[in-house]
């Protein structure tokens, strides 16, 4: 397949359907994957805003079905996007899944938001972003609060440790943690049907963004060390297996996809090692405006979360070192 991965134009099967729902903060619409068997199972959920919603409730009735019919959730991580209806389906009957690293954050989206604020203030000081602009990256991220809600534990069962299987009857779900875009993202194995729900773990055209972990996690404050050894993980996985992801078309071609993934981050490293200055330092929003010059103020955050992660790498590897200057993490090549 020349290391690109190979579009699919063809039908799902008939007891999967996927919906797409629109997003008010990213380009490309979310997808919930809808699955009718001995119970009827949705993978993820879409933000808690009226659009979003109601695209959900009109998928839901082309299959004649209701919120009141699901009887499982599956969210694959606790983005507000993927995780954000979860406690109205909760409270209309339905069993909430997600794994256990992430069971705090999906089941009470404001109160964990508002619990990592002071971690990602921190981060966002650590990486050289000035005062102001840190406020309105938080401001940003508080807002975020606002589009999920709180599911009591009792209607959540958790997904435990690298993987398991999920007993939902007329499933032959594995769950595999995959860490790195969140600290419990997990993509769902359809063993019988030869279907991977890969979230946001794998996308056919999007590479995607490494998690900030506030509090830290496994010793870590980004996800993308962790994000880069769960891609390996996938490769025992069967070449000819149809992917759904989280945004985008099915597609096959996981293996070379993960290939040019990971390529992509081995170039990345390269370009930030050679845009340091030799005897000067750099903070993390320095580096992130050398790479993207024309910067926007509101991609300061995503920007620095992966720039933030390839320096770390870089310093496991001795090719750069790091101290604190001013509050500030300042870096140099070693």
């Amino acid at each position: 397949m020349n290391g690109h991965a190979e579009r699919v134009h063809m039908k799902l099967p008939d007891e999967i359907a996927r919906v797409e729902i629109p997003l008010t903060f990213f380009s490309v619409p979310v997808n919930v994957w809808i699955l009718r068997g001995e119970r009827v199972v949705l993978i993820d959920t879409g933000p808690r805003t009226d659009p979003s919603r109601e695209r959900l409730v009109r998928g839901l009735e082309d299959l004649s079905l209701s919120f009141d019919d699901v009887s499982d959730v599956i969210v694959t991580h606790h983005h507000i996007d993927h995780s954000g209806l979860l406690a109205e389906l909760a409270a209309r009957g339905a069993r909430g899944w997600c794994h256990e690293d992430d069971l705090e954050a999906t089941a009470d989206v404001p109160g964990s938001i508002e619990r990592k604020m002071a971690g990602y203030r921190s981060l966002a000081l650590g990486w050289g972003v000035p005062d102001d602009l840190v406020a309105k990256l938080c401001g940003y991220l508080e807002k975020f609060g606002e589009l999920g809600g709180v599911t009591p534990l009792e209607r959540m069962r958790p997904i435990r440790g690298a993987e398991e299987r999920l007993d939902i009857p007329g499933y032959g779900f594995r769950a595999i943690h995959v860490p790195g875009h969140s600290e419990g993202q997990v993509v769902i194995h359809d063993e019988e049907r030869n279907i991977l729900f890969s979230a946001d773990h794998v996308l056919e055209r999007v590479t995607p963004n490494p998690n900030i972990y506030t509090p830290p996690y496994r010793g870590r404050t980004n996800g993308l060390e962790d994000y880069k050894h769960s891609l390996e993980r996938l490769r025992s996985l069967p070449r000819d297996i149809l992917v759904c992801p989280g945004h985008g078309a099915p597609f096959r071609g996981i293996h070379a996809r993960i290939d040019t993934i990971l390529e992509h981050h081995e170039e990345r490293l390269g370009e930030i090692l050679r845009l340091l200055d030799r005897g000067h330092g750099h903070t993390v929003l320095d580096v992130a405006r050398k790479v993207w010059p024309l910067l926007g103020a509101g991609d300061v955050g995503l920007a620095c979360r992966e720039v933030h992660g390839h320096l770390a790498i870089l310093e496991q590897s001795r090719a750069v070192s790091c101290t604190s200057e001013r509050g500030a993490w300042v870096w140099r090549v070693a």
